[in-house]
């Protein structure tokens, strides 16, 4: 699961956040009380949808790639993904 910055960070490049299962919301009270989605692999994915390539692990890290060959690390498969949302839906 991604941390709750990196999901403010989704929220700010306008992931939706009306398609989370209540259960995959988070609150930080130190942050003004934000509710911000928490999406796992599968949301990321189907997010993503035609402009996702690949997801490899190697060396310890995790990469997502886009179909232009964009590409962002991550700790784990769902924070890789989560970059690469950010990165495509900024570019655009």
């Amino acid at each position: 699961m991604i941390d709750f910055d990196l999901a403010i960070e989704l929220k700010r490049a306008g992931y939706p956040q009306t398609i989370c299962d209540p259960k995959k919301l988070d609150i930080d009270i130190e942050k003004n009380y934000s509710s911000v989605c928490l999406p796992d692999t599968d949301d990321l994915l189907e997010q993503l949808g035609d402009e996702f390539k690949s997801l490899e692990l190697s060396g310890g890290g995790w990469f997502a790639v886009g179909k232009d060959l964009t590409w962002k690390e991550g700790n784990s498969p769902d924070e890789a993904l989560a970059r690469l949302w950010i990165a495509l839906k900024v570019a655009k």
